[in-house]
């Protein structure tokens, strides 16, 4: 509960608290959903936080608040004619978002004990405290219920019949070391918890406390990810339990004769991606992974992920499914390679057997009501630039990149190409954000990340004066140059390029103007 000042958003999970075990309920914002307890479901978004940032962003709004107004539609909250003159007191439901599961289910567990509704995100302020000020009646309910789940995933090495003896031996520390609240055992550390009271509550201490057991960019999620998230839990302990709303649908075909050529295959595999669109359940269902399970003629079979980066409306490619054929065939060919590699000496790649049968199965699906889009996204009546977009980033071999903008007064660092953290950030004055939107309306389009040198610019030429701004002297130990004065410059042929001079004379070409 200390130490959380920086968090990666690669892993964001929601502890939820409802009694429905309808799909369209539990899986409006991931595939991913595990049952905690009778009413208390952990939900991991991290497979689809980039895809709810980038709806968040383009609806100028924050993450957060996107899964509040779709939770607010998802469990009836009461309409309000005007938001701005109108609050409900108390929202319908009861949620909370943290880097890890059982830090999430600590939260959701505090909310109810001080009666709290509404979503509390780990990395607000409120949800700070309310971490911090999480009871041992809250921290011992969690023990139980884990236990249950170490059990039933046969984690290695646990009895239950241990593990209770090592947690009366810690409730007993604890109480002769005078701890009031769990968050005093963050001056405790991993190893010696794990040898006074066993691997697991060692492990339980390291999700409460470490700050690195919420991820990190390095285990970022890409392509899917449910296999990513598979494997972070299990490489930090934690017993996950997907829950399985429904059974795969699954589309067998036995081919007359076998094909060896892409452009024979692409046709019957359109056939049966028909077929599955037909398993579709709700108008709103979106296909995040389909399985392809390849048979050749040798018997010999391939297993082909066919993943979309982003939830793929299925449904509505009807007859020409182009975007799940290209995303199927960079899948069989990467996974080709892997099982028939080239021989040593050739550069050429190795022959493929003939395909003679395989199975579609549907295995995940988003179910995201339309009414979510029609709020987010205005998709109902006609396709909008950000579908376009997240279509396009479907159909392509590899992600697109992404920038967004940084309060920051220097050009080059104005702007980044990582996600942006999913805390809510306090907005900064009208009278600073007026300021920045006028000077960035003056900017071009293109800018460099390094200022390029000029030589033989004249002053009578340097053009329109834009703005003045200082460098950043104490990164590159060059006081004499830090001031910067921005021109718009047109050449000869009327090509217009945005320069500057810095305070030692020397001229540089930092964008072009559209």
């Amino acid at each position: 509960m200390t130490g959380q000042a920086s968090l990666s958003p690669s892993r964001v999970y929601m502890a939820l608290e409802t009694e429905t075990e309808e799909r369209e309920n539990l899986q409006f914002l991931t595939t991913q959903v595990m049952r905690w307890s009778g009413d208390i479901w952990i939900m991991d978004i991290s497979p689809f936080f980039h895809y709810w940032q980038t709806r968040a962003q383009t609806a100028d709004s924050s993450v957060i608040r996107l899964w509040r107004t779709a939770l607010d539609q998802v469990f009836d909250m009461p309409a309000v004619s005007d938001r701005e003159k109108v609050t409900p007191i108390s929202p319908a439901y009861r949620a909370s978002c943290a880097v890890n599961p059982w830090l999430a289910v600590l939260m959701l567990y505090g909310m109810q004990s001080k009666n709290i509704r509404g979503l509390v995100p780990q990395q607000s302020r409120f949800g700070q405290t309310l971490l911090q000020s999480i009871s041992w009646e809250c921290w011992w309910r969690g023990m139980s219920v884990i236990s249950d789940h170490f059990l039933a995933a046969k984690t290695r090495g646990f009895k239950p019949a241990k593990f209770r003896k090592q947690c009366h031996r810690l409730k007993l520390g604890m109480t002769r070391l005078g701890f009031r609240r769990p968050v005093e055992m963050h001056i405790l550390n991993e190893t010696g918890v794990k040898k006074r009271f066993g691997p697991e509550l060692g492990l339980i201490w390291r999700w409460t406390f470490d700050r690195h057991s919420g991820g990190s960019p390095e285990t970022a999620l890409v392509d899917g990810g449910s296999e990513h998230a598979a494997l972070f839990l299990y490489r930090t302990g934690f017993p996950w339990r997907g829950f399985r709303f429904r059974e795969s649908p699954l589309i067998r075909r036995c081919l007359e004769y076998a094909l060896e050529r892409w452009e024979q295959v692409a046709p019957q595999l359109n056939e049966d991606l028909d077929k599955l669109c037909l398993c579709l359940d709700k108008s709103g269902e979106r296909v995040s992974r389909i399985d392809w399970f390849v048979t050749f003629e040798d018997l010999s079979r391939l297993h082909v992920p066919i993943r979309f980066r982003n939830p793929h409306d299925l449904l509505g490619e009807s007859g020409n499914h182009r975007t799940t054929l290209l995303q199927a065939n960079y899948a069989f060919e990467a996974a080709a390679r892997e099982k028939f590699p080239p021989s040593s000496g050739s550069d050429e790649t190795a022959a493929v057997p003939p395909l003679s049968n395989w199975e579609l199965v549907l295995s995940e699906t988003l179910v995201v009501p339309n009414v979510f889009f029609d709020i987010f996204g205005g998709i109902a009546e006609k396709e909008g630039d950000l579908d376009i977009l997240l279509r396009l980033e479907n159909e392509l071999p590899v992600a697109l990149n992404r920038f967004s903008t940084r309060r920051d007064w220097l050009p080059e660092d104005s702007y980044n190409s990582r996600e942006l953290a999913w805390r809510e950030t306090e907005n900064p004055s009208a009278d600073m954000q007026r300021s920045l939107d006028a000077v960035a309306e003056e900017r071009p389009l293109y800018i460099r990340s390094q200022p390029l040198l000029l030589a033989g610019v004249e002053r009578k030429t340097r053009g329109c004066f834009l703005e003045s701004t200082l460098d950043k002297w104490w990164q590159k130990g060059e006081p004499a140059a830090i001031e910067r004065n921005y021109f718009k410059h047109i050449d000869p042929d009327g090509n217009a390029t945005w320069i500057f001079q810095d305070s030692a004379g020397n001229w540089y070409q930092h964008g072009i103007f559209g």
